[in-house]
């Protein structure tokens, strides 16, 4: 039997969203992965662009309260944080600053 699935809206520019994802907190790392990924292709098909930092912010914090840290592997933030500035960078995103020591945020 499929658990009940719940929606919840997504925040983005030119109204909310629904985000459809089952009930409770466990996600697998495939379902984490398509959390993220769900919500990246929203954002950027909306704003064309993205701030990094934007990944320790609601709706991305919503998937877990550490952002990235708490889903994925560092090889594999880094790897995101990687694609997020090359689509930056394609767009000609003026703050698509290069990496400093505080452009990912630990807790």
């Amino acid at each position: 039997m499929r658990p009940r699935e719940t929606s919840r809206n997504l925040s983005v520019p030119g109204g909310a969203k629904t985000l459809t994802s089952p009930p409770g907190p466990a996600r697998t790392p495939a379902r984490a992965a398509a959390g993220v990924a769900g919500l990246l292709v929203s954002c950027l098909t909306h704003q064309g662009v993205m701030e990094i930092g934007a990944l320790y912010e609601p709706p991305f914090t919503d998937l877990h309260a550490e952002g990235p840290e708490g889903l994925f592997a560092e090889p594999d933030i880094d790897q995101l944080v990687h694609i997020i500035r090359g689509i930056n960078t394609n767009a000609n995103y003026p703050a698509n600053a290069p990496p400093s020591d505080d452009s990912r945020r630990s807790s």
